[in-house]
C-alpha cells in the first residue's frame, strides 16, 4: 500500500498581516500533535515547528484544540486559519493549501485486541472495526474503504471522533 504523506498546513508569512491572531486547529495525534489534558499544554513535532517559526517571525496565534472532524469543519467554514496536522489528498487540494514538502511521513495502523490475529485484509471480514470519522486512511484515494470494496470484505464499522476513542471501543 502506498504510504500516505502527512503534509503540514502552513502559510506564507509575507501574506499575513502580522497583527492578526491566527487560529490554529490542533488535535491529539502523537507524535505530531499532543494535547495534555492535565496541563492543557499543546506540543508535538508539527506543533513545535509551527511555534518556533511563528515566534521567530512575530506571528500571533492561538491554538484551538478539538476533535479532527470538528476542526476539519471549522477549517472549511473559515473559523480557523490553519489545521495541523492533516494529510494531503487531491480532493482536499481543491479547497486547502499544503506545504510543498512533508515534514513527516505517516501510514495507517491497525490496532487489535490482545489475542486477535490479523495478518491480512481477509482477516477483517465480519469483524467490528472502529474508524475515525473522515480519516484519510479509510476514506482516501488509497484508503482501507477502497481495499475492502475491491476484495468484497464486509466489516461492521463503529465510527469514532478520534484515535484514542477507537482504542476504547
Amino acid at each position: 500500500m502506498k504510504k500516505v504523506v502527512i503534509f503540514f498546513i502552513f502559510f506564507l508569512f509575507s501574506n499575513i498581516v502580522l497583527s492578526q491572531e491566527l487560529k490554529v486547529g490542533v488535535w491529539h495525534n502523537p507524535p505530531l500533535s499532543i494535547y495534555d489534558n492535565k496541563s492543557g499544554e499543546i506540543t508535538g513535532f508539527a506543533v513545535d515547528i509551527f511555534k518556533y517559526i511563528a515566534e521567530e517571525k512575530g506571528v500571533k496565534y492561538r491554538f484551538v484544540q478539538g476533535y479532527w472532524n470538528k476542526l476539519y469543519e471549522q477549517l472549511e467554514k473559515g473559523e480557523i486559519d490553519i489545521f495541523l496536522p492533516i494529510g494531503y489528498s487531491e480532493k482536499r487540494l481543491a479547497t486547502m493549501d499544503f506545504s510543498k514538502y512533508p515534514i513527516f511521513t505517516n501510514w495507517g495502523e491497525l490496532i487489535t485486541a490482545k489475542g486477535l490475529e490479523i495478518s491480512n485484509l481477509m482477516d477483517l471480514n465480519g469483524k467490528k472495526v472502529a474508524i475515525q470519522k473522515n480519516d484519510l486512511y479509510y476514506e482516501g484515494e488509497f484508503g482501507l474503504k477502497k481495499l475492502l470494496e475491491h476484495f468484497n470484505i464486509k466489516i461492521d464499522i463503529i465510527w469514532v471522533d478520534n484515535y484514542l476513542e477507537s482504542t476504547e471501543k
